[in-house]
C-alpha cells in the first residue's frame, strides 16, 4: 500500500479527532487542554518522520530525518517554556532557515513542516495580540501546520481562474493549507456572525443600548467606506469583480459596530477564581491589595489566578467566541470542497 496514502489518511484522521475533542470543549468551557493540541504536533512530526524514512531509505536521509524531528522537538518544547513574542519570532525564523538550507534534500514529507510552523508561529501571535484568538486556538492552529504542511497525495482540486483585476492572472491548484487559511476566513465570518446574533437576541435590550452609542461613535468611518464603496459599485459597471468589493466596504462598518456592541454589552462576564483560565482577558484592571492586575494581551496569569483567589474578588473578563469549529469546518470544507474564495471566482468568470 502507497505509504504517502496511509500517511495522510492517518494524519487527516488524528486531526479530526483532535479538532472534534478541542470543538467539544470549546463550546462548553470556552477553553481546550494543552494536551489536545500538543500531542497532536509530537504525533504528527513522528508520523512525518516515519513516512519520510520509509521513503527515503538511503542513511543520510534517514539521519537527516530523525535529526529534523529531534530539532524540532527541541525548537517545540523550548517555545513551551519560554512563550515571550521575541523568542517565539527567532525560533519561526531559524525553523524556515532550516527549511531553506534543507531544500536539496528529498526530505518532502517532513520538510515543509519546518516553514509551514514558522509561518504559522508569526500568524498565530497575530491572532493572539489582536484578540482574534485566545492562546488555545492558536496552538491548535500550530498542531493543524504540522498535521497539514503538506496537502494530501489524493486531493486533487483544480481551478479554471482568469482574474482580469490581476493583469490575467490564473489559478489552477492551491496548497491545502492556504484552502484551510481561506476557508477559515469565510467560515469564521459566518460563523462569528451567527454566534453574535445568537448572543446579540439573548440579551436585546443591552445591545440595542451598546449598539446606539457606538454607532454614533463610527461615524466618519461609515462615511468613508460609503464613499469608496459607492466608487467600486460604479466601477462594476465595468467589471463584475468590483461588486464585492462595493459591498463589502458597504457592510464592514456596520460589521464593525455591530460586532463590537456585541462585545461589550453581550460578552463581559463576571468570574470567581474557580471559573477563571489561564489567558483569560480582563476588561479592566483590578486592584488586589497594592498589587495591581492591569489588562494585558497575554490575559491572565497562573499566578493572577492565585492573587484572585486568595482576594475571595469576583473579576470583569471577556468571553470569547468558540473559534476551534471554525477549524473543524474550514478543514472538512477543504478536503470536500477546496478554496471557498476560488470556487467563487470560478463561478463569477
Amino acid at each position: 500500500m502507497n505509504v504517502l496514502f496511509m500517511g495522510d489518511i492517518i494524519l487527516i484522521v488524528l486531526a479530526l479527532a483532535a479538532l472534534i475533542v478541542a470543538s467539544y470543549t470549546d463550546f462548553k468551557k470556552r477553553e481546550v487542554a494543552n494536551w489536545v493540541s500538543f500531542s497532536l504536533v509530537i504525533v504528527a512530526i513522528i508520523l512525518r518522520t516515519i513516512v519520510s524514512i520509509l521513503l527515503y531509505t538511503n542513511f543520510l536521509s534517514i539521519v537527516l530525518s530523525v535529526g529534523m524531528l529531534l530539532v524540532f522537538l527541541l525548537g517545540f518544547f523550548f517555545l513551551l517554556r519560554n512563550q515571550k513574542p521575541w523568542l517565539e519570532y527567532i525560533v519561526a525564523i531559524i525553523f524556515m532557515i532550516i527549511w531553506f538550507f534543507t531544500s536539496s534534500f528529498h526530505l518532502d514529507y517532513i520538510r515543509p513542516v519546518f516553514l509551514i510552523f514558522g509561518i504559522f508561529i508569526i500568524l498565530g501571535n497575530v491572532m493572539y495580540y489582536t484578540k482574534i484568538s485566545g492562546g488555545a486556538d492558536v496552538k491548535i492552529l500550530l498542531a493543524l501546520a504540522v498535521a497539514f504542511s503538506t496537502t494530501p497525495t489524493f486531493l486533487h482540486q483544480s481551478y479554471n481562474l482568469y482574474i482580469p483585476l490581476f493583469s490575467g492572472l490564473v489559478f489552477s491548484s492551491s496548497p491545502f493549507i492556504f484552502d484551510f487559511i481561506v476557508n477559515s476566513l469565510f467560515v469564521g465570518f459566518v460563523f462569528g456572525l451567527v454566534f453574535s446574533l445568537v448572543i446579540a437576541l439573548r440579551n436585546k435590550n443591552l445591545f440595542i443600548e451598546s449598539f446606539k452609542k457606538i454607532n454614533r461613535k463610527f461615524f466618519l468611518l461609515k462615511i468613508i467606506f460609503l464613499f469608496f464603496g459607492i466608487v467600486f459599485l460604479v466601477l462594476s459597471l465595468s467589471d463584475s469583480v468590483f461588486i464585492i468589493l462595493g459591498l463589502a466596504l458597504l457592510i464592514i462598518p456596520y460589521l464593525i459596530v455591530f460586532v463590537n456592541s456585541v462585545q461589550q454589552s453581550c460578552m463581559v462576564k463576571l468570574k470567581s477564581w474557580k471559573e477563571l483560565t489561564e489567558g483569560d482577558w480582563l476588561v479592566d484592571k483590578v486592584k488586589i491589595g497594592k498589587k495591581v492586575l492591569k489588562k494585558s494581551a497575554d490575559g491572565l496569569t497562573r499566578k493572577d489566578i492565585l492573587l484572585i483567589k486568595k482576594s475571595g474578588k469576583k473579576v470583569l473578563v471577556l468571553d470569547g467566541m468558540p473559534f476551534v469549529p471554525v477549524f473543524l469546518i474550514s478543514i472538512i470544507l477543504g478536503l470536500i470542497i477546496g478554496n471557498l474564495l476560488f470556487l467563487l471566482l470560478e463561478i463569477m468568470t
